[in-house]
């Protein structure tokens, strides 16, 4: 109530609802489109990892469902100028849909906002991301064990008008945004340094051959014929093998045999694409974790094995252990031999080289269902890192210290950029 009455005091009777200012919200949507519906091309398909954290759509993740599925699930199309917001997991992360895509599907757990009126797009997108908005969100899912918000909670919605300031407001939020993406962009590019220095280090090159032909045993074919699996990639000529540095871990548990001890659990979901650290793990009590895991050990790199990910080179080492852990079973869990630093084992399993050679290792029926097994993996070539570890190690350690700070500075410059919108908000 102290949020309410605050705004009501700030902004009197210009102040309403987004259920006032729009005429559809809509979803979610449940199971109306299901990951079997996945291809790689047709009517594109918003996720909710598709919604940045900073109110912006991200189309490298991109899925994609046939023009007859999109069609007629016509009640989850978006248009330009809609804004779609995440209804559960990271609670009101939302986005304007532009003009990219004529059409545009989005899946479950995505709420859509249509049509405003006397109000723009970008100013409601940046308002539901400042923490008046989040508060008011956050207030609305309290309680609740897994928090999630309702089409009911976003037409509640406090909101100003703010007419004269609305194209300032949403120009402080743009520079912030913009900046942010320079540091970014800055931080890439060391790590495309690194990476490029590893690929002529250690020969990691591959070429295709311009006249591409290729057979395969009926025994062998499990799905569709995707070129791009069966690909000529021009062998590296290293000796040795995955199984010669790493142990892939097979022996999965299930976590409710810790009761209701307090476990980590690693999540493929959870990861960003191409991410850095482990930045997010779930804490729950175990016997509130279902499936089948692995326990993981500080030290072992986690390898996502299904075919989107692995094109997103969702690739993680564990260097820290709070509590007992466990792991998705969709990862492959490499365990590194002594004389092997898992460090600069992982920084050359994310060269492009190993992208896509993990990925034509990759089976399945459809490109959303490819998966790489462990037999596979354990049969890759890897090159002879040990004469030259310790020289990549220090090279890895100086380019993750300055990626490090550059992306702090661009969360600084983002976080001061929502204050600022606040704060000329609220004082008008």
């Amino acid at each position: 109530m102290a949020l309410e009455n605050r705004l009501k005091t700030a902004f009197g009777e210009s102040l309403s609802t987004i259920g006032d200012i729009a005429d559809v919200i809509c979803g979610p949507f449940g199971s109306a489109i299901k990951s079997e519906d996945y291809q790689e091309d047709g009517i594109p398909l918003l996720r909710i990892t598709n919604i940045t954290p900073q109110g912006y759509l991200d189309y490298s993740n991109l899925t994609y469902i046939s023009e007859e599925l999109g069609n007629s699930l016509f009640r989850t199309q978006v248009s330009p100028g809609d804004i779609v917001i995440s209804q559960r997991g990271t609670l009101g992360q939302c986005a304007v849909v532009d003009d990219k895509f004529e059409k545009l599907n989005i899946s479950a757990n995505i709420i859509a906002v249509k049509n405003f009126r006397g109000i723009s797009a970008k100013f409601v997108r940046s308002y539901i991301l400042s923490s008046i908005g989040r508060k008011q969100l956050e207030r609305f899912s309290s309680g609740q064990v897994q928090g999630k918000i309702t089409t009911q909670d976003i037409a509640d919605i406090l909101i100003p008008a703010v007419c004269g300031n609305e194209q300032r407001l949403v120009q402080i939020i743009e520079d912030g945004y913009i900046s942010y993406l320079e540091k970014l962009r800055q931080a890439n590019e060391l790590l495309a340094g690194l990476e490029s220095g590893l690929i002529c280090l250690f020969g990691l090159t591959q070429s295709l051959n311009k006249k591409l032909c290729f057979s395969i045993r009926f025994g062998d074919l499990d799905g569709v014929i995707a070129v791009n699996r069966y690909k000529n990639i021009k062998k590296s000529g290293h000796s040795l093998k995955i199984e010669d540095i790493c142990e892939i871990v097979e022996e999965k548990t299930k976590a409710t045999k810790y009761g209701q001890q307090l476990i980590n659990w690693i999540r493929i979901d959870d990861l960003p694409n191409r991410p850095m650290e482990i930045e997010t793990v779930r804490t729950q009590p175990a016997n509130k974790v279902e499936g089948s895991f692995f326990n993981v050990q500080k030290g072992d790199i986690l390898v996502a094995r299904l075919g989107p990910t692995i094109l997103n080179q969702k690739i993680v080492l564990v260097r820290h252990l709070e509590r007992e852990t466990v792991a998705s079973s969709e990862f492959l869990v490499l365990r590194c031999k002594e004389d092997y630093n898992p460090e600069v084992v992982m920084a050359i399993l994310k060269t492009s080289y190993y992208r896509n050679l993990l990925y034509s290792y990759a089976r399945g029926s459809t490109p959303s269902r490819y998966r790489l097994n462990r037999d596979d993996m354990l049969k890759l070539t890897f090159p002879d890192i040990r004469a030259k570890q310790s020289t990549v190690l220090r090279r890895i350690h100086t380019v993750q210290s300055k990626v490090k700070k550059l992306q702090e500075e661009a969360e600084k410059e983002w976080t001061a950029a929502k204050e600022r919108f606040e704060k000329e908000l609220l004082e008008g």
